[in-house]
């Protein structure tokens, strides 16, 4: 179903490159093959959940995502595909968002992977790679984006991305770098 023909799809977007319409248009394309049921959509923060929101329904009209906290239900709607939450929330309590995704055919859609690192450590991030592997376990597909594909902060690597011998990030399954935007 996917371009990769595989669980887990990968994407590296220039900044400003369009992540958040991408990886709707994404979700649309696989609701619309009946091969998903619902988006999980987790956001880096708080900031950016109504803009995620809002941008649903310009590529799905008539459809919305809920930005969730943690309140039971995570979807309350019958024209919502799914709803928006942050990393965060996944960590505080992640039963109930794997719960969501055993019941659904769910697309799990990761924005700004960067910030999980690939190997566990005792840090917060540790703690949010931790949470997305188990939810990403439970859903059918996964979409994980990031404008970067470097960690400033120190050598673990970043979940999900694969390395060369000499550490450099191997390309993502979507690339969309500056010199496509420009051209675009």
């Amino acid at each position: 179903v996917c371009r990769t023909g595989e669980k887990m799809t990968t994407a590296h977007v220039t900044p400003g490159g369009g992540k958040t319409r991408g990886a709707l248009l994404f979700a649309k394309t696989l609701i619309g093959l009946g091969a998903v049921d619902a988006v999980t959509y987790v956001g880096p923060r708080i900031s950016l959940l109504e803009q995620i929101a809002d941008a649903v329904n310009e590529v799905i009209p008539g459809k919305s995502l809920r930005v969730a906290d943690n309140s039971l239900p995570l979807m309350r709607d019958k024209w919502e595909i799914g709803y928006v939450t942050t990393i965060q929330a996944v960590t505080a309590n992640p039963e109930i968002h794997e719960h969501h995704a055993e019941r659904r055919r769910t697309l799990l859609i990761v924005d700004e992977f960067h910030h999980y690192p690939g190997e566990d450590t005792e840090s917060e991030n540790a703690s949010w790679s931790r949470a997305i592997k188990q939810l990403a376990r439970r859903a059918l597909f996964v979409l994980a984006m990031t404008g970067t594909v470097y960690r400033n902060k120190d050598s673990r690597g970043i979940l999900w991305l694969e390395y060369g011998d000499d550490r450099t990030p191997l390309p993502c399954h979507i690339e969309y770098g500056r010199r496509s935007g420009i051209e675009e």
